[in-house]
């Protein structure tokens, strides 16, 4: 009986597990591994947000008591990952070339460039990843010399457009906040 059981409960977890595995964000066409960028840099992250999974739909299901169309659209997400790294003075060539190199490729991969601002104190782009009619990812890159920071977000699911600034206010992401 005690086999059995251990059995049994083996089982259940390996299915999750394997249910898990399946449903990872980093499968989905909206994925960006921010690993990759993390290394574009010589100190660790000033600001650090991974959030999907279980995290993600606790996060979705305490926002339904206060905002229950921000809940719907956390529940809709896959992963939410933001990294902050800190850039005194003014940005380095090869930040901006290993910046643009990535816009390229994103691009290469299929993502579109929906937003590109150029000034002299920033520079911001924002990729979208389609599947079908809707947007399956986001990739923010924001490289401020005013705030001394770089910044990049990515976001994963099934992502409604008109709510990007809420997503932004909840997990405190500055700059999606006024999207």
């Amino acid at each position: 009986m005690k086999m059995r059981l251990f059995v049994a409960a083996a089982l259940l977890v390996a299915g999750i597990t394997a249910e898990a595995a399946g449903q990872s964000s980093n499968e989905t066409p909206g994925y960006l591994d921010l690993r990759e960028v993390e290394s574009w840099f010589d100190v660790e992250p000033s600001l650090e947000v991974n959030v999907e999974g279980a995290l993600l739909r606790l996060a979705a299901s305490a926002a339904k008591y206060e905002d229950e169309e921000l809940a719907d659209v956390l529940y809709k997400l896959k992963s939410i990952q933001v990294r902050g790294f800190p850039t005194y003075g003014p940005v380095p060539d090869e930040l901006r070339d290993r910046r643009d190199a990535l816009a390229r490729r994103l691009q290469k991969e299929g993502w579109d460039s929906v937003v590109r601002v150029r000034k002299h104190d920033q520079s911001v782009d924002v990729f979208a990843r389609m599947a079908g009619e809707k947007i399956a990812g986001l990739v923010v890159v924001a490289v401020k010399n005013d705030d001394d920071e770089t910044v990049f977000v990515n976001i994963v699911g099934d992502i409604d457009p008109d709510q990007i600034g809420r997503i932004g206010r909840r997990f405190n992401i500055e700059e999606l906040r006024d999207w």
